[in-house]
């Protein structure tokens, strides 16, 4: 069975993506920090899923996010961990984003070590960011 990543997975978007691809036949860890963006509600309707799994993790964290996706051997990542507060972007739009790129940059190692022997590296990324 094909193993997807999604990170950020509590939130909105992640939770009805996640939603999408386990009636696809995926399946899905669910990687989040949990946050005060993050609702367990959002995954009521598979959390007892057979084709679900959820971790509680920081992908700041490289020594468990190595050790998780050389376990699960993932084919894609979406990686949707992101902050979410437009105010945050507005106040200090410079900090936001080297925290976000950090962030996109160290998932993008771990995971091209893990699937360096493989043929094929998918990976995604939503970076939203208000403007004006």
């Amino acid at each position: 069975m094909n193993k997807i990543v999604v990170t950020g997975g509590l939130g909105f978007i992640g939770s009805n993506l996640i939603d999408l691809l386990i009636k696809n036949g995926f399946f899905v860890l669910n990687i989040d920090k949990v946050s005060y963006a993050s609702n367990f509600y959002n995954t009521l309707n598979f959390k007892n899923n057979k084709n679900y799994k959820y971790l509680k993790l920081n992908i700041n964290n490289k020594n468990k996010l190595t050790k998780i996706f050389a376990k699960y051997k993932p084919l894609e990542i979406f990686n949707l961990a992101a902050e979410t507060h437009v105010d945050r972007s507005i106040d200090s739009p410079d900090q936001l984003l080297k925290e976000e790129q950090k962030k996109i940059i160290l998932t993008v190692q771990v995971h091209l070590m893990q699937r360096a022997k493989h043929r094929r590296i998918i990976l995604y990324f939503l970076i939203l960011k208000p403007l004006g």
